[in-house]
């Protein structure tokens, strides 16, 4: 193979991981934001009695293995989920799940934004 034609793998390989990185970074950016568009629905949906667990809603980090980045939402109050999905004596008052679900389309949209960002 002579001239033009001939393939540096090394650089393709090169290319194709900063390619891989730069879809990534655009992929976690956009979580982070749904993510934060969760936590405030959250916030806005939970009963507030004293506000401890208004203010235990926070960001859990993100999580990436290598076929999935997850966004993780977190509340560390001990009685969150007795909040969330009620017990024998009290009922269920949601603000996590229904903050989720109504985020579904935002998050549709960033991952169609972040993967336009990346050139995909």
């Amino acid at each position: 193979m002579g001239g033009s034609a001939e393939i540096n793998v090394s650089q393709v390989i090169k290319n194709l991981s900063h390619y891989a990185d730069n879809v990534i970074k655009e992929v976690v950016d956009g979580c982070e934001a749904v993510q934060q568009e969760v936590i405030n629905n959250a916030k806005g949906r939970v009963p507030v009695k004293t506000g401890f667990l208004q203010g235990s809603i926070l960001p859990g980090g993100i999580l990436i293995t290598d076929d999935n980045v997850e966004a993780i939402i977190v509340a560390n109050a001990e009685y969150a989920s007795y909040v969330e999905w009620g017990t024998k004596r009290m009922t269920a008052r949601p603000y996590l799940s229904p903050a989720l679900l109504e985020n579904i389309r935002t998050f549709e949209k960033a991952m169609i934004a972040a993967t336009k960002r990346a050139g995909i």
